[in-house]
């Protein structure tokens, strides 16, 4: 199985952090499955220390943006992607995973990168998980 997963740099909510424990509980995560990300500060960094927490089998998979203001400090990938704008390596990620899990910091906005990235993946035919923060 392969996760996609996109958040804002702002971070993530408690609610949506117990949630997404949960969510991934039910997916039953073992070796061999991957965890995509885009190495970004905020969600993206609380999701990478969940996943080395409660899944240490699972490889995680960077995406790095180019503009390097909002990369994370993280160095503790299992394979890391080539630098792409922001729009490419979010579409690189859904690209790549069978499931794209979405912890958006409010409603659907149109100049938002995390919403962006659900809609594409929902134009692709993917599934995917919305966590909001008052789940």
């Amino acid at each position: 199985m392969k996760i996609g997963f996109t958040s804002p740099r702002e971070g993530v909510s408690s609610v949506q952090i117990r949630t997404l424990i949960r969510l991934l509980g039910l997916f039953d995560l073992k070796e061999g499955d991957e965890v995509h990300h885009g190495c970004c500060i905020g969600g993206d960094e609380k999701i990478h220390e969940l996943i080395r927490e409660y899944y240490p089998d699972v490889s995680i998979i960077g995406h790095p943006p180019i503009l390097t203001k909002f990369i994370s400090q993280i160095t503790d990938f299992d394979e890391l992607r080539l630098p792409l704008d922001f729009l490419h390596r979010n579409k690189e990620i859904v690209n790549e995973t069978d499931i794209l899990i979405a912890l958006p910091s409010g409603p659907e906005v149109i100049r938002s990168g995390t919403w962006a990235t659900i809609r594409y993946a929902l134009k692709g035919s993917k599934s995917v998980y919305i966590i909001r923060e008052e789940n």
